[in-house]
């Protein structure tokens, strides 16, 4: 039997979810949290949030947007000089907003009042303009509360297909595990609509029964599952197995800097399949899977060298490691 450890980062300040598109029209639809903000911009520019605590000012690159896009924040008394006057409700609460656009960022918008904030609550945060070009995502969005103090944002993307019949919840589509962030083991990126099925999530433990560790419990494949704390990588990274050579197992690490659909596939010098170690959507973290020298149907292999390969949607890494009975 494949023995697998996955390990995983914990969220900081910033996650992005997928979402059904043009389900969430209004601010208050989007979820709500003792602890979280969310965040999300509709194909009409409004930038949508739901908040539990009062908000003194934000910023974000708006994603998806040429240098010719021409962004404004609307409002028929707004003052693009002084940042005031803006439709929604940081220009009622009295922030300044203002934008700018430089090529390494794209256009970036920054919000911030003197003593001013926007209660908590929902609705539309502010009102975006674009004359050419298509809103798709917010990202490098920084909230700050009334204190000072950074407040952890989700940011629900903007994406096509994935409907819900009712089985998972229509503004999460297959994301409403109690860990925010993380997919339902049966989830399909490809699906249009949602069969009516349970969700189904891996198994987590008591944090307080771990000692160093965050969290506990399985994974979907019902395997030992371990959490650490404070560990978001900022890029797709494969390590060298260790040990290499090695006899009876190796340990195989990647890093996942934001949600992504990725595989991990062993090889042998033929280009031979010989076991899917990783596959699936994964949340941001740091992996570690232990490989027993088995394939896909559990029968030890040869000694030998062998191939793996990482890929996600934008990296292939491969790297080499020798078996020894």
């Amino acid at each position: 039997m494949v023995k697998k450890m996955i390990v995983k980062g914990l969220f900081l300040l910033l996650t992005t979810f997928t979402v059904g598109f043009s389900q969430i029209t209004d601010g208050c639809d989007l979820p709500s949290s003792n602890i979280t903000i969310y965040l999300h911009v509709n194909e009409n520019g409004s930038v949508l949030y739901n908040s539990s605590e009062p908000i003194a000012a934000f910023e974000f690159i708006v994603d998806g947007l040429g240098s010719n896009a021409g962004l404004s924040v609307s409002g028929s008394n707004y003052n693009a000089a002084s940042g005031t006057g803006a439709e929604g409700d940081a220009g009622d609460a009295g922030l300044m907003i203002l934008t700018n656009y430089n090529a390494g960022e794209g256009y970036k918008l920054v919000a911030f009042g003197i003593g001013n904030t926007i209660p908590a609550g929902c609705g539309t945060l502010v009102d975006l303009d674009v004359a050419s070009g298509t809103f798709t995502s917010l990202s490098n969005i920084i909230i700050s509360g009334a204190a000072g103090n950074n407040l952890p944002t989700v940011h629900h993307e903007v994406v096509l297909g994935c409907m819900d019949d009712g089985a998972c919840t229509i503004a999460t589509c297959g994301y409403d595990s109690p860990y925010p962030g993380e997919a339902a083991c049966n989830y399909n990126s490809n699906a249009n609509t949602d069969d009516g099925n349970q969700c189904t999530y891996r198994v987590h433990d008591d944090p307080n029964t771990t000692g160093d560790w965050s969290d506990e419990g399985e994974n979907c494949a019902g395997e030992l599952s371990i959490k650490i704390a404070n560990s978001i990588p900022d890029q797709f990274e494969l390590s060298q197995n260790y040990p290499n050579p090695f006899n009876p197992s190796t340990n195989i690490s990647f890093n996942v800097p934001n949600l992504e659909e990725i595989s991990l596939i062993v090889y042998d010098l033929s280009g031979k399949e010989i076991i899917t170690l990783a596959s699936g959507v994964f949340t941001p973290g740091i992996y570690s899977i232990t490989w027993d020298a088995v394939n896909n149907i559990g029968e030890s292999v040869s000694s030998g060298m062998y191939v793996y390969r990482y890929v996600t949607s934008s990296t292939i890494i491969t790297r080499k490691m020798l078996y020894l009975k």
